[in-house]
């Protein structure tokens, strides 16, 4: 079986739901509703690009146009919804789309995304790859040492040769530098 649109959740805050879109064909209107928020608006992503009208209520956004500006076949985001969070998780239903002859197209839609707080920056200590939604406790290392505790840092040691005027350098206790020669400041 063939699909004509994918409908799919994107990136996902506190206040915002991006919905994501790829298509095969002409999009010139389409509507759907998504469960597990409150829609205060809605902004952004291609539908604000070429001008369709928007009208939406708690769970319901609807988009079309009476100018024949429709979605070009491709992908990207579709829309960003302003919300409040209501659920446990967040889904998509009921979704209608169609082309600029008003034939209704065929769709897939993702599956939904439950909402867990975490964080969701993968270079932190405490990392949580099942996180949807980034809620500031990332937590990351001291400066030259590791998530655990580990001193990354390099080791630097300078012998002075008492005999003449050179030192030489080590880094992690690998010489650098053998009989480096200085010149000392005169007042």
């Amino acid at each position: 079986c063939s699909y004509n649109v994918i409908l799919s959740l994107g990136k996902i805050t506190t206040n915002t739901v991006e919905i994501l879109y790829d298509t095969n064909t002409n999009i010139a209107g389409y509507q759907f509703i998504i469960h597990g928020i409150d829609i205060l608006g809605a902004s952004g992503g291609v539908t604000e690009q070429i001008g369709m009208i928007l009208s939406i209520n708690n769970t319901m956004i609807i988009a079309f146009t009476f100018t024949n500006n429709i979605i070009s076949a491709g992908s990207g985001v579709l829309t960003v919804l302003d919300v409040n969070l209501t659920g446990s998780k967040i889904c998509i239903s009921d979704p209608i789309f169609s082309n600029n002859d008003g034939v209704l197209l065929d769709y897939i839609i993702s599956d939904c995304l439950p909402i867990i707080y975490g964080c969701n920056d993968t270079i932190a200590c405490n990392y949580n790859n099942s996180a949807s939604i980034d809620d500031n406790s990332c937590q990351y290392p001291n400066d030259n040492y590791n998530c655990e505790g580990n001193y990354i840092g390099a080791n630097v040691q300078i012998i002075h040769n008492v005999a003449n005027i050179t030192v030489d350098v080590y880094i992690d206790g690998k010489i650098l530098l053998n009989d480096f020669t200085y010149q000392s400041a005169t007042p």
